[in-house]
């Protein structure tokens, strides 16, 4: 069986360099060293030098990891994800894993739990929470456990639209609430309580309405009449208003003004 014996060792800032008889070296940890009992002039086997390659591989990555979650956390999936650009030894992956969880750095229900409490605090739907989950690679399992609730939908929709319409102000009827209910689907509701909840929201006041249709007739005028006039110009600005959800006797009301 072949040998090889220390023949020097040398401290360096985090590491420990290991300088064979044959001059061949390698730098490890001091995990490692202090695992493996090494001194100068011990001679390992072969398997000795391999078993403490891999043990020092093992030793680094889990150090890699840690100053990973000192920066940010991230759940079992994303750790998963992030370690197998390093290593490819599944056995070394499995281990490191395990060690991050026993020692806290892992815990994928803190973090449904952190998701869940976010999304009331910004008003998400369903569908997003559970996108989110994914995106995260959180376990089937745990997502499975996230219930959709009527009730829970219902409320965060209508705070959801409570906080976007002010947005919309500047919009006649049909478009502020053409805007507000494609909002709400962007946000992970369903598009049936989307729908009922928007239909339900109150018209703006008469003046009003006609107020911003003066604008947006200012601005289909502005455009066509470069290139269009009489009856011709008439008809474009009234089917460029009738799209933005106006009605015919606003419009031709504001014709006449």
């Amino acid at each position: 069986m072949k040998t090889k014996t220390i023949k020097k060792i040398k401290k360096l800032k985090s590491k420990i360099k290991i300088i064979f008889a044959d001059e061949t070296v390698v730098e490890i940890l001091p995990n490692t060293f202090t695992e493996f009992r090494l001194y100068e002039g011990k001679t390992l086997t072969t398997k000795e030098i391999k078993d403490l390659n891999k043990f020092n591989n093992y030793e680094n990555l889990y150090d890699f990891m840690v100053k990973k979650f000192l920066i940010k956390s991230y759940t079992f999936g994303k750790a998963k994800e992030l370690i197998k650009k390093k290593n490819v030894d599944e056995e070394i992956i499995e281990k490191v894993l395990s060690r991050l969880i026993k020692n806290g750095f892992i815990d994928d229900q803190a973090y449904v739990d952190e998701i869940l409490e976010r999304a009331d605090y910004k008003h998400f739907g369903y569908k997003k929470i559970i996108q989110k989950l994914w995106d995260l690679k959180i376990s089937p399992t745990l997502i499975n456990k996230v219930k959709y609730d009527e009730i829970r939908e219902r409320r965060e929709a209508s705070n959801f639209i409570k906080m976007v319409e002010p947005k919309f102000s500047n919009l006649n009827n049909t478009q502020k609430k053409k805007k507000i209910y494609e909002a709400l689907l962007r946000n992970g509701f369903e598009s049936d309580v989307s729908l009922e909840l928007v239909n339900k929201i109150a018209n703006s006041n008469y003046n009003h309405e006609i107020n911003v249709l003066k604008l947006d007739y200012a601005k289909a005028y502005a455009k066509y009449s470069k290139t269009y006039n009489g009856a011709v110009l008439r008809n474009k600005i009234e089917c460029r208003l009738l799209r933005k959800g106006y009605k015919i006797t606003d419009i031709r009301f504001v014709e006449g003004k």
